[in-house]
């Protein structure tokens, strides 16, 4: 199977950034109290005043920097979807009570090893 079959084959199977996982990703978002805008101002300059000439230059972009910008974005969905789910488990908040539990063990060590000499 060539490679342009091949990626014909899983875009059928599996298409980028389906209307589903990104909707269901939006709702997450929402639900999340998380401001999205603020993650995306920090991360995206300002944008700059466009000129006709930049426009038409703009929407004549290769199509290899379109395919770049789209697995891009693949990945970026893939990675918050990732990090919604591990906070959604608490894994984090688990492991944070498991660190402060050891710290509380090391002071007392601490406090027993000081108070002892």
């Amino acid at each position: 199977m060539s490679s342009s079959k091949a990626k014909a084959a899983k875009t059928a199977t599996n298409p980028p950034l389906s209307l589903e996982d990104t909707l269901h990703d939006l709702a997450v978002i929402r639900s999340s109290d998380i401001d999205l805008a603020a993650i995306l101002a920090s991360a995206m300059p300002p944008p700059s005043p466009v000129t006709p000439t930049e426009t038409a230059t703009a929407t004549a972009a290769p199509v290899a920097d379109v395919n770049a910008s789209v697995a891009r974005s693949h990945e970026f969905a893939q990675a918050a979807r990732a990090a919604i789910k591990i906070k959604n488990r608490g894994e984090v908040e688990a492991q944070g009570e498991r660190v402060n539990d050891v710290r509380g063990q090391l002071e007392e060590v601490v406090e027993g090893l000081v108070g002892g000499s």
